[in-house]
């Protein structure tokens, strides 16, 4: 596979859905800021930019142009669940931190997914959510901290890709 190609020795990323939502929403929104919905096409096409299929449900479920920018790229970033592997690291993280799911608000069923795709894959995680410093009640950086995940966000990626608008 070319893409592959292209991504060796490259940082791949596992995209929690509030990232690439709260670009798309608040900060970089895609009539305002195209170059930067571009580039993160580019890293989709160069096989870098994963979602698990819990956020990419997340991502899509409302009709507007972030729903068709991601069935866009489907084939390239949509990851299943399916692997023996993956499940037996969301298992582990959840028998750790119990309460990284739960009733609570903000409280995602993709969120152990997401880490343990990266996990896994050995990717780093982007998240819209920030460390509470609160293993009790953990976000998504928390946990990553935790496993020695490395955890962004959106703007720490524009800058780690060297990206200048």
């Amino acid at each position: 596979m070319l893409s592959v190609l292209f991504s060796q020795g490259k940082t791949i990323y596992s995209f929690d859905a509030s990232a690439i939502l709260d670009a798309y929403a608040r900060w970089y929104p895609m009539e305002c800021f195209p170059s930067l919905w571009s580039k993160l096409y580019e890293l989709a096409q160069e096989d870098r930019l994963k979602v698990i299929s819990f956020a990419f449900d997340e991502l899509t479920n409302e009709d507007n142009a972030l729903k068709k920018w991601c069935q866009d790229l489907k084939g390239l970033i949509h990851v299943g669940i399916e692997g023996e592997s993956i499940q037996r690291i969301v298992r582990d993280l959840l028998a750790k931190h119990k309460k990284l799911l739960g009733e609570a608000k903000n409280r995602s069923g993709a969120d152990p997914w997401i880490i343990a795709l990266a996990k896994e894959q050995s990717m780093t995680v982007v998240t819209g959510e920030k460390l509470s410093g609160n293993l009790d009640k953990p976000k998504i950086p928390d946990v990553c901290a935790d496993y020695g995940i490395r955890c962004i966000d959106i703007m720490q990626l524009i800058k780690d890709e060297g990206w200048i608008f």
